[in-house]
C-alpha cells in the first residue's frame, strides 16, 4: 500500500481505531500537519464526544464524503510511524484470512497499550542561543512557547503540553523542534502502567563554558565551597553530559549541592530515558570456531544465494537432533547482515530463549533484541522501540517477535516450526506464526527458513511437492551416533504391591548407572501436579472442577486440588464429600509424584523439577537450566518444556515416564504430536561425543508413532501418516475451519451452534460440515463449549473460497443474535487442535 501523492491543499486520511469494527474513518488533514502525515502513524482524532488514538491506514487527496461530515485530525503522535508499510499490509491480510477485525489485527501487531497507554516525552538536547530564540519567536511562536515551557517549567510530557495549549498542533510542533536538534522525542508507557526508566544527567552550562569564566569561579569556590568547585572541575573536563549518580558518588556529595549550583546558573540538569535490556548484564562467551559439515555448507550456500537474490524463497531445514540447524541459521543471518538486511528468529518456548540469546549474541552482539511475554511491558516496549529506530536489527523470541517493526527484512527463521505454541488459540486473530511468517517474508521478498527434526506433515508435504526447498541434515555433528532407544512395555512390569510402578526395572538401572558415572539424566513426564485424579474407592466419586468438565489435580504444596484450566483450587478433602468414606486414593502421576519417587529411590541424587509450577517467576526457566548446565543437578525432571532445543553435553540418558499421554486424544494430529515429542526429547541424549540412551515407558509399544520415534525414522512416520490424511481429507489435502461456541447456558450454546450448522449446510455444495457437537472439554471456566468443523478438499477448491465465504456469511448473519443469547462465536482458520 503506497502513500498517495498530494494533489491539493487538503489531504484525507483513513484511520483505524481501537474499536470492534472493521470500518476505516475518514478525517481531513489540517494544513499545518499536511507534510507530517505518514502511513502507519498514530494520530489523535475526534471520535464521538471524545478523542482517541488511531492508526493511519491510507492517505489520499480525495473523498466522496460530504465535507460537513468530515472532522479534522487533531494531531500526529508519532515522529516515526508505529507500523511499517509491510506490517500494515500484514494486518489487512490477517483480517481477511483469519476473520478478525482490523482493530484486533493491529492490537496483535503493536506492543500492548500503544493505542491507549503510551505518551510522548520530550528530552531537551540543547537550549537555543539568543538569535535562535528570536528567530523561533518570530517564525514559529508555538515552537518557541513549547520550548520555553520545557526549559523553564521542566515539562516532559507532550500530553501535558497539549492540555496547556488546547486546539494547537503540539505534537507536530514538537516534532519540528526535534528535527532542529533542540529536543529528542521518545515514547514511554504512561505512569502507573509500566514505569519508564530514566536517569538524570548534569552538564556545565554552555554559556559558562563559552565565556571562559569557569576557572575563575572554581578558584573562588575552592575554600568556601570545595564540593561545588570539584563538580565544576569535573564537568569542565567533560564534553558530554554526566550521570548525576556517578558524579555525586565521585564527589561524595548530595543533590542539594547540585540544586544550589543550578540556581546560580552554573549547571543544567536533564533527564533521559534509559532503554531496558534484561539480557545486557549476561556474560557472552565468544563463538566457537566451527567448521561446517558438508550438509550444513550446502544448506547455507542455498539460503545465502536466495538472500543475495533479493527475492522470496521458502526453505524447510529437516535435520536430525544435534545436526547443527542453529549454526545454519546463524550463517544465514550473517549474510543478511552483510547486505544490510534485518532478521527475525522465532523460537517456540520461552525456556529456549536464554540459550538462543547467548548463542546469537555471541555472533551478533547488541544487534539482537529479545521480545517475549515473560519480560515486563516496559522491557518489551523498549526492545520494540530500539528495533523500530533501527538501533537493533535482529528480533528474537516466541510468537510475538514475528511482528518486530523492522525495515529491509532479509530473513525470518522459524525454529521447531511444527510447535503448537506458534498458534494463537484463545483470542482473535487465531493466527499461526509460521504461516504469517511465510506471508510476511513473501510481502518483503525475503527468505524464510523453517527448521525441525520433526517437521509438520503439512510442511514436509509442501517441501516434497516443491512449494518449499527441502534442505536435509541427516547426520549429527562430529558423526556422533543417534541415541539408542528402548521401548518398555509397562503391562509386563511386575507389581509387587499391586500398583503400577513409576519406573520400570530398566529405567531404574539406567538412572543408577548414569549417576554412578557422574553423568546427567533428563526425565519427561508431560503432566504436572502430583496426581490427576482423587477417587473414592467406596463410591467411585471423583473431585471435579466447579467451572470445568475436568477432574481436579492434586498438588502437594498446601494439600490442594487445582484445575489446570481455570486455576480454581480447594483444599483436598480427608473424607469423601459424597459418601463420607475415608478410602480416598490418588490415581495417575504428575511431575510432583515422579519427583517424590526419584528422591525415594535415589536419595543422593540432586533433582530439579521444571514445569509450570516451578517456572512462574521471571527468569525461572533460565535459572533452572543454567544450574543444570553447570552440573549443580544430576536429574532434570519436567514437562514438554525440557523436550526441545536443550543442549547439555553431560546428558547421556533420557527417560520418558509415560509416553501414552495424549496419544489417544480425539484429534487427528495426536499421533504426530506424540511422535514429535518423543523424537525431540530423545535427541537431548548424547549430544557431545558420549553415547546417548533413551528409555520410553509405554502401555502401547505396538503403536506406529512410538515405533517410528524409537527408530528415529521420520520418513516412515510421514509415509504412513500422509496416507491416512489423504484417505480422510485432512491437511494437507483438505482445508479446515473450526467454529467454536461459548456460553454460560448449555441450552442457548447448543441452540446457536445447531442454528449455525443448519444455515451453513444449506450453502455447503462442495465442502463438508461436521457437527456441531459438544467439545471434548465440554465446559471450561464456567462456559459451555460446542464446536463444528468444516472441511474442503484442496483438489476441489485449493483456496477453499466457497467454504470461507459460506462461514463468513453465516457468521455475519448470526453473530448479533448469538450475542443477544450471550453466546460467543469464534472462527478458527487452520485449527491445530480439535480439543
Amino acid at each position: 500500500m503506497a502513500v498517495a501523492e498530494t494533489q491539493g491543499d487538503v489531504r484525507y486520511v483513513e484511520v483505524a481505531v481501537p474499536a470492534h469494527t472493521d470500518q476505516l474513518f475518514t478525517y481531513s488533514v489540517p494544513a499545518e500537519l499536511s507534510d507530517r502525515i505518514r502511513l502507519g502513524q498514530r494520530v489523535w482524532v475526534p471520535f464521538g464526544s471524545r478523542r482517541i488514538t488511531g492508526i493511519v491506514m491510507r492517505v489520499t487527496d480525495r473523498t466522496d464524503l460530504p465535507q460537513e461530515r468530515i472532522k479534522a485530525v487533531a494531531d500526529v503522535l508519532d515522529l516515526v510511524p508505529s507500523l511499517t508499510p509491510d506490517l500494515i499490509e500484514l494486518c489487512l491480510w490477517m483480517r481477511d484470512y483469519y476473520f478478525c477485525t482490523l482493530g484486533e489485527a493491529i492490537a496483535t501487531v503493536l506492543p500492548a497499550g500503544m493505542m491507549h497507554r503510551t505518551r510522548t516525552v520530550c528530552e531537551l538536547v540543547r537550549e537555543p542561543a539568543e538569535p535562535e530564540w528570536e528567530e523561533l519567536r518570530k517564525t514559529a511562536p508555538l515552537q518557541a512557547e513549547l520550548l520555553e515551557r520545557i526549559v523553564t517549567d521542566h515539562v516532559r510530557s507532550a500530553s501535558v503540553l497539549a492540555r496547556k495549549l488546547p486546539g494547537k498542533s503540539v505534537y507536530a510542533a514538537l516534532a519540528r523542534l526535534a528535527e532542529k536538534g533542540f529536543l529528542r522525542l521518545a515514547m514511554e508507557f504512561s505512569p502507573g502502567k509500566a514505569s519508564p526508566r530514566t536517569e538524570r544527567l548534569v552538564e556545565l552550562d554552555p554559556l559558562l563554558r563559552a565565556n571562559g569564566k569557569c576557572q575563575e569561579i572554581i578558584r573562588t569556590l575552592e575554600k568556601r565551597a570545595p564540593k561545588q568547585a570539584e563538580i565544576l572541575s569535573i564537568l569542565a573536563e567533560q564534553e558530554d553530559q554526566v550521570p548525576v549518580r556517578t558524579l555525586l558518588s565521585y564527589a561524595k556529595t548530595g543533590l542539594q549541592t547540585l540544586a544550589r549550583m543550578r540556581e546560580k546558573g552554573w549547571i543544567r540538569l536533564r533527564r533521559r530515558t534509559v532503554y531496558r535490556d534484561p539480557y545486557a548484564a549476561e556474560e557472552i562467551e565468544p563463538p566457537e570456531e566451527l567448521t561446517l559439515t558438508d550438509e550444513q555448507q550446502r544448506a547455507v550456500d542455498q539460503i545465502r544465494g536466495a538472500i543475495e537474490s533479493g527475492s522470496y524463497a521458502a526453505f524447510l531445514l529437516h535435520g536430525v537432533t544435534g545436526s547443527g540447524k542453529t549454526q545454519v541459521y546463524i550463517e544465514a543471518l550473517k549474510k543478511a547482515r552483510e547486505l544490510g538486511k534485518s532478521a527475525i528468529v522465532l523460537v517456540p518456548e520461552i525456556a529456549l530463549t536464554p540459550q538462543m540469546v547467548r548463542r546469537f549474541r555471541s555472533h551478533f552482539g547488541d544487534e539482537v533484541a529479545v521480545l517475549h511475554s515473560r519480560l515486563s511491558e516496559g522491557e518489551r516496549f523498549d526492545a520494540w522501540q530500539l528495533l523500530r529506530r533501527g538501533q537493533k536489527s535482529i528480533a528474537l523470541g516466541p510468537r510475538s517477535a514475528l511482528f518486530a517493526p523492522l525495515e529491509n527484512l532479509g530473513i525470518i527463521v522459524v525454529d521447531e516450526e511444527p510447535e503448537m505454541s506458534y498458534k494463537q488459540m484463545d483470542t482473535a486473530p487465531r493466527f499461526h506464526a509460521r504461516d504469517v511468517a511465510i506471508m510476511r517474508a513473501y510481502m518483503n521478498q525475503a527468505v524464510i527458513v523453517m527448521g525441525s527434526a520433526t517437521p509438520s506433515v503439512e510442511s514436509y508435504y509442501n517441501a516434497r511437492i516443491g512449494k518449499y526447498t527441502l534442505l536435509e541434515l541427516t547426520r549429527r555433528i562430529d558423526e556422533i551416533p543417534m541415541p539408542k532407544v528402548e521401548l518398555v512395555n509397562m503391562t509386563r512390569e511386575p507389581r509387587p504391591d499391586g500398583k503400577m510402578p513409576v519406573f520400570s526395572r530398566l529405567l531404574k538401572e539406567k538412572i543408577e548407572e548414569k549417576l554412578q558415572a557422574g553423568e546427567q539424566v533428563i526425565l519427561l513426564q508431560n503432566r504436572r501436579g502430583y496426581a490427576p485424579l482423587l477417587v473414592c474407592k467406596e463410591c467411585g466419586f471423583v473431585e471435579t472442577c466447579r467451572n470445568c468438565h475436568i477432574s481436579l489435580t492434586y498438588h502437594l504444596a498446601g494439600h490442594r486440588l487445582r484445575c489446570h484450566y481455570c486455576n480454581y483450587s480447594k483444599t483436598a478433602p480427608e473424607v469423601c464429600p459424597k459418601c463420607g468414606g475415608v478410602n480416598l486414593v490418588y490415581r495417575g502421576r504428575g511431575t510432583q509424584r515422579v519427583e517424590q519417587e526419584i528422591r525415594s529411590l535415589f536419595p543422593h541424587a540432586r533433582v530439579v523439577r521444571m514445569d509450570l509450577d516451578t517456572t512462574v517467576r521471571k527468569w525461572s526457566h533460565d535459572r533452572i537450566l543454567s544450574a543444570f548446565g553447570r552440573g549443580e543437578y544430576d536429574i532434570l525432571l519436567g514437562t514438554q518444556m525440557v523436550a526441545k532445543g536443550l543442549d547439555f553435553p553431560n546428558v547421556t540418558l533420557v527417560g520418558v515416564v509415560t509416553a501414552d499421554f495424549g496419544l489417544f486424544f480425539p484429534d487427528f494430529r495426536a499421533p504426530e504430536r506424540t511422535f514429535q515429542l518423543l523424537t525431540q526429547v530423545a535427541g537431548r541424549a548424547g549430544r557431545k561425543g558420549k553415547q546417548g540412551e533413551v528409555v520410553i515407558q509405554t502401555f502401547s509399544p505396538w503403536h506406529f508413532a512410538l515405533i517410528c520415534a524409537s527408530q528415529h525414522d521420520y520418513r516412515a512416520f510421514y509415509e504412513r501418516e500422509i496416507r491416512e490424511r489423504y484417505s480422510l481429507g485432512y491437511p494437507p489435502f483438505g482445508r479446515l475451519i473450526a467454529v467454536h461456541f461459548r456460553g454460560r447456558s448449555a441450552e442457548e450454546t447448543s441452540r446457536v451452534a445447531r442454528d449455525f450448522a443448519g444455515r451453513l449446510r444449506k450453502l455447503a455444495h462442495n465442502f463438508t460440515v461436521v457437527g456441531p457437537s459438544p467439545a471434548p472439554l465440554g465446559r471450561l471456566r464456567g462456559m459451555y463449549r460446542w464446536q463444528l468443523l468444516t472441511r474442503q478438499l484442496r483438489r476441489v477448491d485449493p483456496t477453499a473460497a466457497e467454504m470461507r465465504t459460506a462461514v463468513k456469511t453465516v457468521y455475519e448473519e448470526l453473530v448479533e443474535e448469538a450475542r443477544r443469547r450471550h453466546v460467543s462465536v469464534a472462527i478458527d482458520v487452520d485449527p491445530v487442535s480439535l480439543m
